[in-house]
């Protein structure tokens, strides 16, 4: 179950979709947490940071900021 769920977070980052990755990602931990497999939850843990950690940078009026996944996910639907 958190591999599958894994899977379906990680189709959902790439398709710009950060709320179904994160609730993806909260079953994956679930269902890692029952598994009680250690490598599990740190690959749970890893595909989270993703989500935190800056993806692309904005460049606007000379200034220049990191954006995370859901800043790009935003940006591109305005």
């Amino acid at each position: 179950m958190a591999a599958h769920e894994l899977v379906v977070a990680g189709i959902a980052m790439r398709r710009l979709r950060t709320a179904a990755a994160r609730a993806a990602l909260a079953r994956a931990e679930t269902a890692a947490g029952q598994a009680r497999i250690p490598a599990l939850t740190a690959e749970v843990e890893s595909a989270s940071r993703v989500l935190n950690t800056p993806a692309a940078r904005l460049i606007a009026r000379g200034e220049e900021r990191p954006l995370r996944l859901a800043e790009v996910e935003a940006l591109l639907a305005s």
